[in-house]
């Protein structure tokens, strides 16, 4: 499947300890392979964290360069969804990853955090928008609530509100990150000649 032309990255993967629907040592070992995966194939990847900042740290330690052991061979990822701390955030950044927010910024309550500590702790060359389609809608709640691609502009209008920057700023910054990680400008080209 990585092989297609269209796949421009390796996942949606990661850790999730919020639900636990695999035992963790089955998820970090997974996580690994997939990891491994990204790296022999040079390939961008797509990650998600949920309530394992720590352990998703430990697992991609040595991919990332920081075991002492060997330099850092992990290609551009981003860690989406993300909704975590404002430290967690920060580490992210520090390692060289991006940090991906949705429709949950949006939201009054749950996304507080993220609007006061979380989106100034990351700087826009580091920023993905997306949607988390179909869930995590920007301000609608319940079943009924199915979060659509179009609804990434109201993330951005709230990110831009929040810095204080205008709507084309957070727009062409995170259009340029998502460019360059997922090489699609290049994706594009080779889905045009097959």
């Amino acid at each position: 499947m990585a092989a297609d032309v269209r796949c421009v990255a390796i996942g949606e993967c990661g850790l999730d300890f919020n639900r636990d629907f695999s035992p963790r040592d089955m998820q970090e070992h997974v996580l690994r392979e997939q990891l491994e995966l990204a790296c022999e194939l040079g390939m961008p990847l797509f990650l998600h964290e949920r309530d394992a900042h720590e352990r998703m740290m430990a697992v991609m330690a040595p991919f990332l360069g920081l075991d002492g052991v060997a330099a850092r061979r992990l290609p551009p990822a981003v860690i989406h969804c993300f909704t975590g701390s404002a430290a967690a955030a920060a580490k992210y950044v520090e390692v060289g990853l991006y940090v991906g927010l949705t429709g949950t910024v949006c939201m009054e309550a749950r996304g507080r955090h993220l609007r006061e500590e979380v989106l100034p702790a990351i700087p826009l060359d580091r920023l993905m928008l997306e949607t988390d389609a179909p869930f995590m809608h920007p301000s609608k709640k319940g079943r009924n609530a199915r979060c659509e691609p179009h609804h990434t502009v109201d993330v951005c209008v709230k990110v831009a509100e929040v810095l204080g920057v205008e709507m084309e700023v957070v727009a062409a910054a995170t259009t340029a990150n998502a460019r360059s990680v997922f090489r699609l400008d290049s994706a594009r080209a080779r889905a045009r000649k097959k």
